[in-house]
């Protein structure tokens, strides 16, 4: 009863599974008041007791402002081909065409249903600026500005973009890191600098990011787990794909050219020694230049690769175990 505005429901489906479909069909039940469409087409409908419900009643929330937009869309569309079908000016192709005259066929000799489906819809149409269809931080700052005087906040807040955003937090980091040198050599210690800066850019504006790097912060102070292991994992889920291609490409220029199975060693093995938690690495004797035994495209899967092992040394050489 996925339509059925007199119980709840939970939808839980990938994209392009219907989500939409089904719930701009349970907002305009919402707005009329009783179940138009409905997959039993059986209830008995009094019109005379109904409880229409306006959009500035009904909180429908998204998690983008993409989505907010595109229900938004999606919902006073499905109202205007309603009242489109009501006066016979819908197109029978309409992707929506089959839904709705499924939902009005048994109402079309009804004048009283007919005209309480039409007046409330247009009425609906006229208050779309009224209607909340938003992210929750939206929905939010909605709440604030309509009652902030009621709960001591500004009453005229705004959402800071994620440029400004950005701005505020360079600023303040540089500042901070300027401040706190002692710290700043201590962390350097177990991260290396130049990455921190993401570290905390990360750390500010990801919360899942957060929760994770706060349990493992708990992890660290009874000692059981690895911080070294911790750090190198997060960065290989970044740059395993390029590793594995680039090995695998390499062991190919080896077969290819004798000569560059050097190549091939040092950059498995300083792989191997990143992981292991060494800090001497082999040098990469040679060039990269194509020639045509050696192609473009399986050389730059070897650079990628070399880039990324180089990458993971630099960031994890320095991390205690």
């Amino acid at each position: 009863m996925k339509f059925d505005i007199f119980n709840h429901v939970a939808i839980s489906a990938g994209a392009g599974s219907g989500k939409t479909y089904t719930l701009s069909r349970r907002y305009v039940n919402i707005l009329l008041g009783f179940n138009l469409f409905s997959e039993t087409l059986s209830q008995e409908v009094d019109f005379d007791r109904l409880d229409p419900c306006p959009p500035d009643r009904i909180v429908t929330i998204t998690y983008t402002e993409a989505g907010a937009l595109e229900m938004r869309g999606r919902i006073f569309s499905l109202v205007q081909k309603i009242i489109a079908y009501s006066g016979g000016k819908l197109d029978g192709e309409d992707n929506d065409y089959k839904s709705i005259d499924k939902a009005m066929r048994r109402f079309s000799a009804d004048e009283k249903a007919m005209g309480h489906i039409v007046a409330t819809l247009q009425d609906a149409i006229r208050r779309l600026p009224e209607s909340v269809i938003s992210t929750i931080h939206s929905y939010c700052l909605h709440l604030i500005d309509s009652y902030g005087d009621y709960i001591g906040m500004d009453a005229s807040p705004s959402v800071i973009a994620d440029d400004e955003k950005n701005v505020i937090f360079d600023e303040v980091y540089k500042n901070e890191t300027n401040n706190q040198s002692k710290l700043v050599e201590e962390i350097d210690e177990t991260v290396s600098f130049y990455k921190l800066s993401d570290v905390a850019r990360k750390f500010c504006f990801d919360a899942g990011f957060r929760r994770a790097f706060s349990r493992y912060a708990d992890d660290l102070k009874n000692e059981t787990i690895d911080l070294r292991n911790i750090w190198l994992a997060m960065l290989l889920e970044e740059h395993l794909k390029d590793i594995a291609e680039g090995l695998d490409a390499s062991r190919e220029m080896a077969q290819l050219d004798e000569r560059k199975r050097d190549y091939y060693d040092a950059l498995l093995g300083n792989f191997e020694a990143v992981l292991g938690g060494e800090t001497e690495f082999q040098p990469y004797k040679g060039q990269l230049r194509t020639t045509k035994k050696l192609p473009k495209a399986l050389l730059d899967r070897v650079r990628k690769a070399k880039s990324a092992i180089d990458a993971l040394k630099d960031t994890a050489v320095n991390t205690p175990s």
